[in-house]
């Protein structure tokens, strides 16, 4: 069986525009029977959404999209790319695209003419209540993944390990 399903928002850069993503994001899942991926997702989302409103200020278009995998993209028209920080344990910002790491199974940023997707893949079965086991576990990505450049992303430098 292979399922198609897509759906695309377009949200003001503004804060409300945070909140109103999930809540989208949440609709179209139910409609798709994917419940299990709303809080990964919607962290996922909540992330990339909240980097182009403080840092890119333009429209923002979230797409996402079902076939073999579940896809959500944020694109928006700041060609500025997203750059993975470290952060000392008392700043409180900066830690959003590990938790994108984190979360997703592979993530990336894709430039283009207009400006910058970056994007999130899901598996059916990656949310917290839909892992193999039945076990309901939240899933931990190996530390490596959260190190790694995202793929597309040409420029920047690679988070280094602590030493």
């Amino acid at each position: 069986m292979n399922l198609v399903n897509s759906a695309e928002l377009t949200l003001e850069p503004q804060p409300a525009s945070v909140s109103r993503a999930r809540r989208w994001l949440s609709e179209r899942l139910e409609q798709w029977g994917l419940e299990d991926l709303d809080y990964d997702m919607s962290v996922v989302l909540s992330e990339l959404v909240t980097n182009s409103v403080l840092h890119a200020k333009t429209s923002i278009v979230i797409r996402v999209s079902r076939t073999a995998t579940i896809r959500l993209e944020v694109s928006d028209s700041s060609p500025a790319l997203p750059n993975v920080r470290t952060h000392g344990l008392s700043n409180t910002t900066g830690r959003g695209l590990y938790l994108v790491a984190a979360l997703a199974n592979a993530w990336g940023c894709d430039e283009n003419k207009s400006g910058k997707t970056v994007w999130a893949e899901f598996s059916e079965s990656s949310g917290r209540g839909g892992d193999p086991e039945g076990e309901g576990e939240l899933r931990k990505a190996p530390a490596a993944r959260l190190l790694e450049r995202p793929r597309g992303n040409k420029r920047g430098p690679r988070l280094r390990q602590a030493a």
